[in-house]
């Protein structure tokens, strides 16, 4: 339960930096949803997941409201983007991606390795350095 219960955090979080409120939590079915995410994905993968879904610019997302359903409903395309991502962004320059991330509070993995998901700290290190630039 406290996995679950972190995720659903880790949701809220992303929410609230993305819209400027908590997330409304709806906790037996949310908490299930997230219960039956587990059964697929582990805490890591699901988190950068979701870091992934509220980077993403995507014009259902914002229409839906960014809800934990509409993350599970689309989250092959989540996943796909997040491997697409990866794929070009395999030549960042790791020390100056892990410290971006870390001081952000993004991740805590190393954003260049194979986990899900550090690819979206990658795109938000390069997306802030061309805002900077």
């Amino acid at each position: 339960m406290h996995v679950i219960k972190d995720l659903l955090t880790t949701f809220d979080v992303h929410y609230k930096r993305k819209l400027g409120v908590r997330y409304p939590v709806n906790g037996g079915k949310d908490s299930k949803l997230v219960k039956d995410l587990l059964g697929l994905y582990s805490q890591v993968e699901l988190e950068s997941f979701i870091s992934a879904y509220f980077l993403m610019e995507d014009p259902f997302f914002r229409e839906t409201g960014y809800s934990l359903g509409c993350f599970r409903g689309c989250l092959p395309k989540v996943i796909r983007h997040c491997h697409e991502t990866l794929a070009k962004t395999k030549a960042a320059p790791v020390e100056d991606v892990v410290h971006w991330a870390q001081r952000m509070g993004y991740c805590r993995h190393k954003p260049t390795c194979d986990v899900p998901g550090g690819e979206a700290c990658v795109a938000l290190w390069r997306d802030e350095k061309r805002e900077s630039a």
